[in-house]
């Protein structure tokens, strides 16, 4: 019997990098590609990813704790 203990996908985007961070990167626009997730903000005024930001995402479901952007 042959086990599947690996699995691997590769997709390739023809868009710069900085174009696929800024959607990535934004935590705000999580609620577009999560159907988990119904809020995310910005904390303390900041107003985009940074080491050290702060974040608050509410779930559907519980309401989510804050996060915090590391290195």
């Amino acid at each position: 019997m042959q086990t599947l203990d690996r699995d691997e996908l590769i997709t390739y985007i023809n868009v710069a990098p900085e174009a696929v961070y800024a959607i990535v990167a934004d935590v705000t626009r999580t609620p577009e590609y999560s159907p988990e997730v119904a809020e995310c903000v910005w904390l303390g005024g900041v107003s985009g990813p940074k080491v050290g930001a702060r974040f608050k995402a509410r779930n559907i479901r519980s309401g989510g704790p804050a996060g915090t952007i590391s290195r």
